[in-house]
């Protein structure tokens, strides 16, 4: 669509009643009135535009060239019309490929055309309201022609198979595009600004003096973003199909930047069009890429399903039904068809619970939680109203508030408990039977693994632990020497164990269960301990005697064996406590806070087992 110089004089001129020379029969309306006038002047113009339509495309001269802009145009807009009223006939239409195709035929016969546009002119000549363009810049458009429609076709499911195999291609185009540039003349913006008074009016210098500026800025920014980095995220295959519905509709936009903005100014050197306009439609058009490039940002939309109900898993039903639902159609989809909620009852209000009720099925829920909210105990009994609570057969946790009285947990008799993995408990009061039961029929389950009872009044000997289970994780309010002996003899598969308080008693029995590889007594680590009194609580394990002396220091030294020998010699008394194994001594050591990094550790004689030595090493790995 580049000028021709050769018309440059001209220009159609339609008078007030230039019509009534073409149409044989002129027609007369009596009486001239403010209606005539109407129709005098829109037949002017139809007859006027007619003209200038065969004028602009008809023309013998460059006849190639024209039609082929023609053909560029008709395309163009059939693909912006398929792309907004059908998408899927757009992406798999020919348009994908001739569009692009078409513009850079188009770009090749303009290279051949106008051979005796100047060679040795600096300045493009687009970004100027008079004169003509330079021939370097015709053919410079041929590379970005060839460049877009690479990435047309790049995008296209149909075609990207294709340049995924082919090595050559693939990595020339998307990772050494300007090395391939050097082949095409260059031409720069700076040589448009400082050839200004030649090529631009005293009235239009300032505005093509900012045009030209936003113009640049917008090609620093775009050559990275669309000349590099959209080509980056298809060779890896990081795009989906939301993705590249907007990254073509960028592609549309290039496509008007690239190939109609050299018709625009066409139409502004033959007199159809002001400067102005035509180059505020070329701005136009470069800030619509900018906004559609925002809008190919991705974001949580464009996210894989199977990732998005891994974020779900996160969320409570509340959050997903009341806010998230609501957000698109996907949303509410991909809600639809979710099935791990977690849904806290007391954590809404009855009416936002009744909704939720209708929308989500009972067997899609695998957590329930009743919080420590006394106001909000109508929603537990409302909850039980409205729920069938023998559908909850998905259900693998419960978490049971402070509030949760005796007679709720009859409403749990009928709860499916078969999959449950994990039970926490804050309430109960110290001899409340109501939950004992309840608490014995989780317990008795093989799926079970972690168990929560730090926040609860039931004290260990009142449970009835079963001989075989599978809990790996026990978090208890206290536990006494005797009951930590009864908790490893009762749960063989116990790894991790956190207790707020510790009680001393008389029991020393000296058995060894290897199964625990974590111990965290809480009431040492408060900010007693911890920041009020700085005191450092220290363990001393002796490995032939399986024994463990804890006692506090007024500050922690890097010699072991000092250390013991100066409490010794003030005659502190320890507190000694019996714990089973090295594992024990090593992770209540690593329990402690400021310790400084242990630079000796003596084994002789030591009793230690092949499968000690892993946790030894983890030890040393960890204390460096």
């Amino acid at each position: 669509m580049s000028p021709n110089p050769s018309d440059e004089n001209i220009v159609p001129t339609v008078t007030d009643l230039s019509y009534i020379n073409i149409i044989k029969s002129p027609i007369s309306i009596p009486n001239s009135s403010y209606t005539s006038n109407i129709l005098d002047i829109l037949f002017a113009k139809i007859i006027s535009f007619i003209k200038s339509f065969f004028h602009v495309f008809f023309q013998r001269k460059f006849i190639v060239h024209r039609l082929m802009g023609l053909l560029y145009l008709i395309e163009y807009a059939l693909s912006f019309y398929l792309y907004f009223k059908n998408y899927n006939s757009f992406k798999s239409s020919i348009l994908i490929w001739s569009l692009p195709l078409t513009g850079l035929i188009q770009s090749i016969i303009a290279m051949y055309t106008f051979t005796f546009l100047s060679r040795t002119k600096v300045d493009g000549g687009y970004f100027s309201d008079r004169g003509t363009l330079s021939y370097p810049f015709i053919v410079e458009n041929s590379y970005f022609a060839l460049i877009l429609l690479f990435q047309w076709l790049y995008y296209s499911n149909q075609f990207y198979s294709f340049f995924d195999s082919s090595i050559i291609i693939d990595n020339i185009f998307v990772f050494l595009p300007y090395i391939l540039r050097q082949l095409w003349p260059k031409t720069h913006f700076r040589d448009s600004l400082y050839n200004s008074d030649k090529t631009r009016t005293k009235e239009n210098k300032k505005f093509f003096f900012i045009v030209t500026h936003i113009t640049k800025l917008f090609y620093l920014w775009a050559k990275h973003y669309i000349g590099f980095f959209l080509n980056y995220i298809r060779f890896l295959n990081r795009t989906n199909d939301e993705e590249i519905y907007h990254i073509y509709l960028l592609l549309l936009f290039s496509a008007f930047a690239t190939t109609i903005s050299m018709f625009l100014h066409t139409l502004k050197f033959k007199g159809y069009m002001g400067p102005k306009l035509s180059f505020m439609i070329y701005i136009t058009v470069i800030i619509l890429c900018r906004i559609n490039i925002s809008m190919t940002d991705i974001s949580l939309s464009t996210l894989p399903n199977e990732l998005l109900y891994h974020i779900l898993n996160y969320l409570d039903a509340r959050f997903i039904i009341l806010k998230l639902r609501r957000v698109s159609k996907q949303f509410y989809n991909i809600t639809d068809k979710y099935v791990r909620y977690m849904l806290d009852v007391n954590s809404m209000s009855p009416s936002n619970l009744k909704i939720i009720s209708r929308i989500i099925p009972a067997e899609n829920i695998t957590s329930l939680k009743f919080h420590d909210r006394e106001s909000q105990r109508s929603q537990i009994e409302l909850f039980f109203s409205i729920f069938n609570i023998d559908q909850f057969v998905r259900l693998q946790s419960i978490t049971l508030g402070k509030f949760f009285y005796s007679k709720d947990y009859q409403h749990l008799d009928k709860l499916p408990v078969t999959n449950i993995i994990s039970l926490h408990i804050n309430s109960g009061a110290r001899y409340d039977t109501q939950a004992l039961p309840f608490i014995s029929k989780v317990l008795t389950q093989s799926t079970l693994s972690q168990v929560d009872l730090i926040k609860s009044d039931y004290t260990i000997k009142r449970i009835s632990w079963p001989k075989s289970n599978s809990i790996q994780h026990l978090t208890i309010q206290s536990c006494s020497f005797c009951e930590y002996n009864l908790i490893l003899q009762c749960l063989p598969f116990l790894q991790t164990m956190v207790m707020a308080e510790f009680r001393l008693d008389q029991s020393a029995a000296s058995i060894q269960y290897r199964q625990l590889i974590s111990l965290t007594i809480e009431q040492f680590r408060t900010p007693f301990w911890l920041h009020e009194k700085q005191w450092i609580i220290t363990c001393d394990y002796f490995l032939k005697e399986n024994l463990v002396n804890f006692y506090t220091t007024p500050k922690c030294t890097m010699n072991f064996e000092e250390k013991v020998q100066s409490i010794r010699t003030w005659q502190v008394p320890s507190t000694v406590l019996r714990f089973h194994s090295i594992i024990d001594l090593l992770l209540i050591a690593n329990d402690g806070t400021e310790l400084q990094t242990s630079t000796k550790l003596n084994l002789n004689d030591a009793n230690i087992q092949v499968h000690d030595t892993k946790y030894l090493a983890d030890a040393l790995q960890k204390n460096t």
